[in-house]
């Protein structure tokens, strides 16, 4: 069978991006790949036996980190290793980015207002069901609080956080077009899951940022096609979903790009509502950063405990 091989490991190889390896399991195969170049199953496999953290390993277009899983002659076995970093170079970025991110994706930018923007790239990540379904599985997914309708309840959405080498390598691919796009680093990626059709979030800012006037926001999408809807703050207390009003709606599919970015913090409301009928899974990640500059806000942030009878003793 085929096995493609990344470029870290290629030295091992002679350089060859495939080879051929047999064996009824990935096992068996890794075994066979590791008698012919000595050495290569130790960098993917640990001492317990267990495929290493930062390795993904693929047969034909379906994950697996199960190294007794069954394979057949036909089937193309492709071995992925995480960069650490924010950004690849040379023959690295040329070899993970073509797995994961689209050649050339196209760009639209939506001008929101003079100094607000929205880019939709269409078709960034094409395998992100891939992505979304071993995130869904492999995550530690946590239960978030917001405080609504003065009390605390359950956030009606799941969410998580991966940095550095625990990122997902195809998440690590997506931050680094987005890094080399803009010019902007990130520490880490923000995870949401919206589970099914009633999961959502209401229209708000991104206010834990604080300094709002010159902000770069990557929202991926993967799963799921949801509404994603954008409106001009009119400086009313309500922020709910379903008014409407002035409205547009990127409406991105799995696999597409959000980009917000200059003031659009702080002069436009963004949110998710709720589905109408069925709805599968969503992960949304979401990559914040700002430059720091104009004024700081001050309002309180979309966690935070808001009254509206005045504060509870």
């Amino acid at each position: 069978m085929k096995v493609r091989i990344p470029t870290p490991l290629r030295s091992y190889t002679d350089q060859r991006s495939v080879v051929d390896a047999m064996g009824p399991t990935i096992d068996d195969v890794l075994v066979d790949l590791d008698r012919q170049f000595p050495g290569i199953r130790f960098r993917m496999v640990d001492e317990q036996g267990r495929i290493r953290q930062h390795m993904r390993v693929f047969v034909n277009d379906e994950s697996t980190r199960d190294l007794r899983a069954a394979v057949a002659p036909g089937d193309e076995l492709t071995i992925m290793q995480a960069l650490s970093g924010g950004s690849h170079s040379g023959g690295s970025q040329q070899s993970i980015t073509a797995a994961w991110i689209a050649p050339d994706p196209m760009v639209e930018r939506l001008q929101l207002d003079d100094a607000s923007w929205v880019d939709v790239v269409r078709g960034l990540m094409p395998r992100a069901d891939v992505v979304h379904d071993e995130l869904r599985d492999s995550v530690p997914w946590e239960q978030g609080r917001v405080f609504r309708y003065e009390r605390w309840i359950d956030e009606p959405r799941l969410s998580s956080w991966q940095s550095g080498d625990a990122q997902h390598p195809a998440l690590l691919d997506a931050q680094s077009w987005i890094t080399k796009r803009y010019g902007v680093r990130f520490d880490g990626v923000a995870l949401a899951q919206y589970r099914d059709e009633r999961d959502s979030v209401a229209f708000h800012r991104d206010r834990e940022l604080r300094w709002l006037d010159d902000t770069v926001i990557g929202v991926l999408s993967m799963g799921a096609q949801r509404a994603f809807l954008l409106r001009p703050l009119s400086g009313r207390r309500t922020e709910s979903a379903d008014d409407l009003g002035a409205v547009l709606d990127a409406r991105p599919a799995g696999g597409d790009l959000l980009v917000m970015g200059g003031r659009c913090q702080a002069a436009w409301l963004h949110a998710v509502p709720k589905a109408r009928g069925r709805c599968r899974s969503r992960i949304s990640a979401q990559w914040r950063w700002t430059s720091r500059r104009g004024n700081r806000d001050t309002n309180p942030s979309y966690y935070a405990p808001r009254y509206f009878n005045g504060p509870k003793p």
